[in-house]
């Protein structure tokens, strides 16, 4: 609205301004961003899954994040006094999501390169929003990267300065070099926990598996005694009959069966010592 009266000034003159004239005349009328506007945006986009979040429902859906930005501007504009659209907003939150990646990117290619040198470095060249951006690293899964390189920069510029705790404002405190070594080292033994209890087998589908090994155990031991069953030749078959055979005769009458247990033993002596005598 701003530019457009600037313009019209002009016209009123006759339009005879030349285009650097209108140019300075549009940057005058131009909205400043001051930094407590940045981090309240900033600190409305984090509530706002849609707009950063890559795992969210509506990361991919633009017509829903035009409207979440058409918000925001709503809520910006009627604290601060200011004239800014939804795509104002959105831009202003791209440049200052580039610029803290693009710092992110760097600072760790300098710590692959150059060791604890570059560390130092970067450490003292800090980025304001770094704090209120951290929430970004979701995403990059870098936030001890973040915290180690890029410093705390400044606290929460729109409301939150005022109402830390003494607790809060320690734990956001740059962290020495052994604390981040404490912490790294943390951070792998949850890890390390988290994947064994994943790779447990629960207790339910433990037991199903132990009862199934039983029976296959069970049905194993079948097949063996058949297998061995049919390796019996004609003559381990015919002992069986035969001694099934003797066995029903006992039960009827056991004498009889005795009489015929000695007559079964010699007819089988007499027909080996046969076969010892043609040798």
């Amino acid at each position: 609205m701003q530019t457009g009266l600037y313009f019209m000034l002009a016209l009123a003159f006759g339009g005879c301004l030349s285009a650097e004239e209108a140019a300075k005349i549009q940057a005058a009328g131009a909205v400043k961003v001051t930094d407590d506007v940045k981090a309240h945006i900033i600190d409305l986009v984090k509530h706002k899954d849609i707009l950063w979040k890559v795992k969210s429902r509506g990361y991919k859906l633009d017509a829903e994040k035009s409207a979440a930005y058409l918000e925001i501007s709503n809520q910006v504009n009627e604290l601060h006094s200011l004239s800014l659209k939804g795509e104002d907003i959105q831009n202003i939150f791209k440049n200052l999501k580039d610029s803290y990646m693009r710092r992110l990117k760097s600072a760790k290619k300098a710590m692959g390169n150059t060791g604890d040198g570059a560390k130092s470095k970067k450490r003292e060249d800090k980025f304001i929003f770094a704090d209120e951006l951290e929430f970004l690293l979701e995403n990059e899964s870098d936030l001890d990267i973040s915290r180690r390189v890029l410093g705390m920069g400044s606290q929460d510029l729109y409301s939150s300065s005022a109402q830390k705790s003494p607790v809060e404002s320690d734990s956001q405190r740059p962290l020495s070099t052994a604390s981040t070594l404490s912490l790294s080292s943390a951070v792998e033994d949850d890890l390390d926990d988290a994947f064994n209890n994943e790779i447990h087998t629960p207790i339910r589908k433990r037991r199903r598996e132990q009862r199934s090994s039983r029976a296959d155990e069970e049905l194993a031991s079948v097949l063996r005694t058949l297998a061995e069953e049919n390796k019996k030749n004609k003559y381990e078959h015919f002992a069986d009959e035969v001694a099934c055979c003797l066995k029903t005769v006992e039960d009827r009458n056991p004498t009889l069966a005795l009489d015929m247990k000695r007559q079964i033993q010699e007819v089988c002596y007499n027909f080996e010592k046969k076969s010892l005598d043609l040798l």
